[in-house]
């Protein structure tokens, strides 16, 4: 804790985020740091259009998963838990879908949090 500048877990649900976030401000001051160390989460993304299912994670825990609204919601929740910098692994099965992913995130989801 004396020298760690961020935390960096993957795929976890907002409930351990919080968690993990009470933790590391426990850990800081009883360190004696001013603030606690960032939380930075890499977390696996699907946009998914009518019909499609969640895919399941080649690294286990949560996927962020849903319409481009649905998205929006849930990092939104994220960022309420204290998550400062979002790291994003899109699923696809193909270049193609991994390009339609990309640009539907763009331009539908992103524009929330400019």
């Amino acid at each position: 804790m004396a020298f760690g500048a961020a935390w960096h877990p993957i795929n976890r649900p907002p409930e351990e985020l919080r968690a993990g976030r009470a933790e590391l401000g426990r850990l800081a001051q009883a360190a004696g740091r001013a603030t606690a160390p960032a939380i930075t989460l890499r977390n696996d993304v699907r946009v998914l259009r009518p019909g499609q299912a969640v895919p399941t994670s080649a690294h286990a825990g949560r996927v962020m998963a849903g319409e481009p609204s649905a998205l929006i919601d849930q990092i939104g929740e994220i960022a309420g838990c204290g998550v400062e910098h979002l790291v994003l692994e899109f699923l696809s099965e193909d270049g193609r879908v991994l390009d339609e992913q990309m640009d539907a995130f763009a331009s539908e989801v992103r524009p929330a949090f400019a």
